[in-house]
């Protein structure tokens, strides 16, 4: 119960109705997210669990208003900062990506752009969405490859994505993902590609972010060990549904 007088606190992130389908080449309707409605604010850590085909990483990817092939948005609304990501118009939408809201796909290799050294792609993103100037944005690349765990920040910065290691690239991505302070990072299971030693090196860069920004994250993962190391809240999913949430204190405790 809110204590009389005490300011009420918005969400950054709600959730509400959200119905997500995918149909088939012969007109069949799929539901693959249905129904599902949740708040998250600022500071916050929610981890989204569920089987393969639960349609955790297609709300994930709803989150940044994306919608894969074949699937279409039934009906819901996804506000962001008091904006409505399904009424704003394509343009509007893509500007808030990278800025606002930021994600760290599955793969790293695939998300990176294999023939542009590492370098070249985190500035890329600040001189495009933080609009900052070739020379500042080559400084700031470097601090925030630094600040990824990244040691010898120059000469990684000169690789191409295949000449690193797994782990580096994906740290390369998070330096992408944060360059300009989102409100709102989604991680879409960042460390199912790595091997166990560098998945527990990730997750604590990861951790270590997660207590250094104020913004709030939302990790996607069908490991619930990972949720209950680094999240604050849980939400199982099951044929696009939501079958359990709670925070992680009172269900992992």
């Amino acid at each position: 119960m809110r204590p009389v007088g005490a300011p009420v606190v918005e969400p950054l992130l709600s959730v509400r109705g959200w119905n997500i389908s995918w149909f088939s080449q012969q007109g069949r309707r799929n539901h693959v997210v249905n129904e599902v409605s949740f708040d998250l604010a600022s500071g916050e850590t929610l981890g989204i669990a569920g089987e393969s085909g639960s349609g955790k990483s297609t709300l994930a990817r709803a989150l940044l208003g994306h919608a894969r092939g074949g699937s279409r948005i039934e009906s819901g609304s996804i506000l962001l900062g008091g904006r409505d990501l399904v009424s704003l118009a394509p343009r509007a939408l893509a500007s808030l990506r990278g800025r606002d809201v930021a994600m760290v796909p599955q793969n790293p290799l695939s998300s990176l752009t294999f023939h542009l050294r590492v370098g070249a792609q985190v500035e890329e993103v600040l001189r495009h969405r933080a609009v900052l100037s070739p020379k500042a944005a080559s400084l700031r690349s470097l601090e925030l490859l630094t600040e990824m765990g990244l040691s010898e920040p120059e000469r990684i910065a000169q690789r191409y994505p295949h000449q690193l290691s797994g782990g580096q690239r994906q740290r390369v991505v998070l330096a992408c993902a944060l360059a300009c302070d989102p409100a709102l990072l989604v991680l879409d299971e960042p460390t199912t590609a790595l091997d166990k030693t560098t998945e527990a090196q990730v997750l604590e860069l990861i951790q270590r972010l997660r207590r250094a920004r104020r913004g709030a994250m939302v990790f996607v993962t069908h490991d619930l060990n990972v949720i209950a190391e680094i999240c604050d809240r849980v939400m199982v999913m099951q044929h696009g549904k939501v079958v359990e949430e709670g925070r992680v204190q009172q269900d992992f405790g």
